[in-house]
């Protein structure tokens, strides 16, 4: 079978290539990958546990009424939009992964012109570039220096006519910044000037320094419409439960149509004891708050070690530190051989052909807990230094 053209290696697999061989003579110590290390809440396993029934049923595809009404007090609740004046629909997803994906399939059903182009940021995280590929699209890298996000006003005019789909995160993986209002709404109201769908990828919303971010659905119900507007969501981060593949598609009721008549064939459909605890993951607020706070830790540990380095940027949100280095891979190869150290180099997480923004930058992941984090990070300055 051949393999998929142009759709490039995953970062990790990147990484295990380029420290293949290398010596080490370290305990090794994994700061590369994004996953939860805090015990989601004990009601998940119980509320399964006591829905074992359920198993033998076909769930819906587009999820239980609970489910959907759920996420959408939920999405009220977060962004205040319960006096919007306007509606929104809601899609229940398998991890917000699905949801990035199917966004990307869309692009190639709906009418425009031949010329299908996705934009997103970088560097960014790798499924929005893989998900236009396999989707057959151009990719638009929108390149994010020192932290500022590209507007479309940078664009030229034949790009934004071509433009189907916009990727924006915020915060943003890997940088951790909050992308600024004002750049949203301006995005926001360029897609529908120039009919293309604006996807808020907000997976670490919940994860933040200080000032709660705002959400794309809460900048859009101030104009007083959802039009052109998605935003993506889970409980993976927000409630340390990546395992059990929950999230949500929410915003433009016509896009969201789109995306169920593609599900209707191909979607993943949760099943109905997971929904069941997500109905109380989305229901609950007392554990997301401890979630936070171990966040929160962090980067306060992140400011104490690094907090002196020319260039550091204090963490706005997220789960990641974007450390500014001389030279990423060489970086990556050196906290590898004398500290034992797994990082990500930033040009992994950049377009092939535009790697200027990430390669003075390696991603570390912040998920352990203070105490198990802090020997590593420690090693890690000193390396740096």
């Amino acid at each position: 079978m051949n393999k998929i053209n142009n759709l490039g290696t995953y970062p990790f697999e990147r990484l295990r290539q380029l420290l293949h061989g290398i010596p080490c003579d370290h305990e090794a110590f994994d700061l590369t990958i994004g996953e939860p290390k805090v015990a989601p809440p004990d009601f998940v396993a119980e509320i399964i546990a006591r829905n074992d029934q359920d198993w033998n049923r076909y769930p819906p595809i587009i999820g239980t009424a609970e489910l959907r009404e759920t996420i959408h007090d939920w999405l009220c609740r977060r962004f205040s939009l319960s006096s919007s004046g306007t509606e929104f629909d809601v899609d229940p997803t398998c991890g917000s992964r699905e949801g990035l994906f199917l966004l990307a399939m869309l692009t190639r059903f709906r009418a425009k012109n031949a010329r299908n182009l996705i934009a997103m940021p970088n560097p960014g995280y790798a499924v929005y570039a893989g998900s236009a590929r396999i989707a057959g699209a151009e990719i638009l890298a929108l390149d994010t220096v020192a932290g500022a996000f590209p507007t479309p006003d940078m664009l030229d005019a034949k790009s934004l006519a071509d433009l189907r789909l916009v990727y924006l995160c915020s915060p943003d993986n890997p940088s951790g910044n909050i992308v600024p209002e004002a750049t949203i709404r301006a995005w926001i109201m360029a897609a529908r000037q120039h009919d293309f769908i604006v996807a808020g990828d907000e997976c670490y919303s919940e994860l933040y320094a200080n000032t709660p971010p705002q959400g794309v659905l809460s900048i859009a119900a101030a104009t007083g419409s959802f039009d052109q507007v998605i935003c993506l969501n889970s409980l993976s981060k927000r409630s340390s439960c990546a395992g059990l593949r929950s999230g949500l598609l929410a915003g433009d009721p016509k896009i969201i149509a789109m995306i169920r008549q593609i599900k209707s064939y191909a979607g993943n459909r949760m099943p109905l004891a997971l929904q069941k605890a997500s109905i109380a993951l989305w229901q609950d607020e007392a554990h997301v708050a401890v979630i936070r706070a171990h966040y929160q830790n962090n980067y306060a540990l992140v400011q104490k070690l690094f907090g002196d380095l020319q260039g550091f940027c204090p963490i706005q949100g997220g789960m990641f530190l974007w450390l500014r280095v001389e030279d990423d891979l060489e970086a990556a190869k050196l906290f590898w051989r004398e500290g034992g150290l797994r990082v990500l180099p930033g040009r992994y997480l950049c377009e092939p052909d535009q790697i200027a923004p990430g390669k003075n930058h390696v991603r570390v992941a912040l998920v352990h807990d203070h105490e198990t984090l802090m020997p590593p990070l420690e090693t890690l300055r000193r390396l740096v230094a």
